[in-house]
């Protein structure tokens, strides 16, 4: 058994560095990201429906989901002070209906993240995430927490 052990650990010290996986739970974990359907959900407590609406005449589909809440959300985007600064930046470069969805979830995921007050066991985390070696990320995240 130890000479197959050996002959595994010296193959796989010869191999490249693994890529490292980051998925909406690590930033859920260490600064408190919303899953998709989260980010949804925020989304459309800004609209005149609940989310539940949305998702119901969507039958649960998220893209679906998606598309009706910024249908909602688009005409808001357009009229409320509260976007103002966002329509002066981004109206110009606004492709359709979606767009002023999709610029406020990207606005808001990109507020840099606060890794301070993260408990002892998760700070550790971070420090050993760090210092790891990886030949590289893959990711479908859109927040700021490997920046």
């Amino acid at each position: 058994m130890t000479v197959v052990r050996a002959k595994l650990g010296a193959h796989l010290h010869s191999m490249t560095a693994p890529f490292l996986f980051v998925g909406s739970g690590l930033s859920r974990r260490y600064i408190g990201t919303e899953d998709w359907e989260g980010l949804l959900r925020k989304f459309a407590a800004l609209t005149p429906r609940p989310y539940e609406f949305y998702r119901t005449s969507a039958e649960g589909d998220l893209p679906a989901v998606a598309s009706k809440i910024a249908e909602a959300f688009y005409d808001i985007w357009w009229d409320s002070d509260d976007f103002s600064s966002s329509r002066k930046k981004w109206a110009g470069s606004m492709e359709g209906r979606e767009s002023a969805l999709k610029v406020e979830i990207a606005k808001y995921l990109s507020v840099p993240p606060a890794l301070t007050g993260l408990a002892n066991r998760e700070s550790l985390e971070i420090e050993i995430l760090k210092k790891a070696v990886i030949d590289g990320v893959i990711t479908t995240n859109y927040d700021s927490l490997l920046a």
